[in-house]
């Protein structure tokens, strides 16, 4: 584009030199030469100083998209949008406290149970002949105990023999509270009210003390921990409903109130 513009300027100045001559013959050819290119630099110059006006004007021209709406009074909404897991607050897993073959297994996975239900039995042979031989040995410690006071009261026996059946009566006795407890531990109920979501074993296996047997889940305390910044806290309040979008169809939602705890954070107690 320069190129061309030079071109036109120079072919504009040889037609005013010959102009020029034929106007005044007398005029040297280097002035004729200096006045043309005077005139078509200036001709140059004002054709490109109106072809920038024409571009400014039709820039300014340019019509500017507007929305026209009714003014109206409403409410300016803020939300916080976060990510969380909705777990259950009561959810334990039933382990063996004894040691034996599991017998009477009474539920399955999605059955509802109550505190203190009955859920299996292991098989509680050998923790019954422990029972038995701790009852024996207590009712013997006892015998002996009270004939070693009788004999201690009317100075037969020394106290070193009155203690040692004394101790040998308290061992006795704990030995029977420790068989008893593991008689009880051959029953496995349920801690509290829920729902049988797993189950690890089955009837007939041998379990170890501390093996999984099954897994409780009480529906009825899930909820939502949501974390938010401290700097958002003056933003809610402390029983204002959450709104909680789990990813299933579009338009369901789950309704829920919500609480502020101590450790800066809002749990969302799904219904």
């Amino acid at each position: 584009m320069p190129v061309l513009l030079v071109i036109v300027v120079v072919c504009a100045a040889l037609l005013c030199v010959r102009v020029v001559r034929c106007v005044r013959p007398g005029l040297p050819r280097a002035g004729a030469l200096l006045l043309a290119l005077a005139g078509a630099g200036c001709d140059a110059r004002a054709a490109r100083d109106g072809k920038a006006d024409k571009d400014g004007e039709a820039a300014k021209e340019q019509p500017t998209p507007v929305v026209v709406g009714v003014v109206e009074r409403g409410s300016i909404v803020s939300t916080i949008s976060t990510a969380s897991t909705i777990e259950a607050e009561r959810q334990v897993t039933v382990h063996a406290e004894s040691t034996g073959r599991l017998v009477d297994l009474t539920v399955e996975e999605g059955d509802q149970v109550k505190k203190g239900q009955l859920l299996a039995r292991i098989r509680y042979d050998a923790q019954a002949n422990s029972l038995v031989r701790a009852n024996t040995s207590l009712e013997k410690a006892r015998v002996d105990f009270d004939r070693a006071e009788r004999l201690y009261n009317e100075k037969v026996i020394g106290q070193e023999e009155y203690l040692k059946a004394r101790n040998a009566l308290e061992v006795a006795q704990l030995d029977l509270s420790d068989r008893s407890r593991e008689m009880r531990n051959t029953k496995v109920t349920a801690p509290f009210d829920g729902t049988i979501t797993q189950r690890k074993v089955t009837e007939g296996a041998f379990v170890n003390n501390g093996a999984e047997l099954l897994t409780i889940v009480d529906f009825d305390t899930l909820v939502a921990r949501v974390f938010v910044p401290e700097k958002q806290l003056d933003r809610i309040q402390v029983g204002q409903a959450p709104r909680l979008s789990a990813r299933r169809p579009a338009g369901a939602a789950a309704r829920a109130r919500s609480c502020a705890s101590r450790r800066r954070s809002t749990r969302a107690r799904a219904r």
